[in-house]
């Protein structure tokens, strides 16, 4: 609930659609994490597992800082990042996916590993967003398995990657 808060004061209040920033993928194969200052909470990220195989991707999303946390969200943006990163290898992901439309928070995930895909910008709402990649696997010994095109692809559910949900619902009618 403190993430959904964090996220409804940082988008809505900016004239985000509640449908587009509230969306089905909130309770899917996701982690929330929360960033706080003292017991407030000011800061939020979604990490969604995309594919739970060997190597596997995540997406980065819905990072939300508050608008008046001041110095204390640059803590938590930092916050976040080492925490997502940290859980995402925990996980076994090999990459990860993300947009940014703020040149100021590229160049902050640029400077984390993230590089630009080979790919168009999406389009939201007339506001566009650079995709954005991290190769959590060593290059030197794990080739990537996926290029930029079936990352996104991946991220927009056009790739069906076999995970335990889809599993329970395919062989479990629920």
């Amino acid at each position: 609930m403190a993430c959904n808060a964090v996220r409804s004061a940082a988008f809505l209040a900016r004239g985000e659609p509640y449908f587009e920033e509230f969306d089905g993928n909130d309770l899917v194969s996701t982690t929330h994490l929360l960033a706080k200052c003292g017991k407030a909470p000011i800061g939020t990220m979604r990490v969604r597992i995309l594919n739970a195989g060997a190597g596997g991707i995540a997406a980065w999303e819905r990072l939300a800082i508050l608008p008046n946390a001041g110095r204390h969200g640059t803590k938590a943006l930092l916050g976040l990042a080492r925490t997502a990163r940290a859980y995402s290898e925990f996980k076994g992901v090999g990459s990860v996916v993300g947009a940014v439309e703020n040149p100021k928070l590229l160049k902050f995930w640029q400077k984390h590993g993230f590089e630009l895909m080979n790919v168009p910008p999406a389009v939201y709402n007339n506001v566009e967003y650079r995709q954005i990649r991290l190769n959590l696997r060593d290059p030197q010994t794990e080739p990537a398995e996926s290029d930029d095109y079936d990352l996104v692809e991946a991220l927009n559910g056009s790739v069906e990657y076999l995970d335990f949900d889809r599993y329970l619902s395919q062989h479990t009618g629920w």
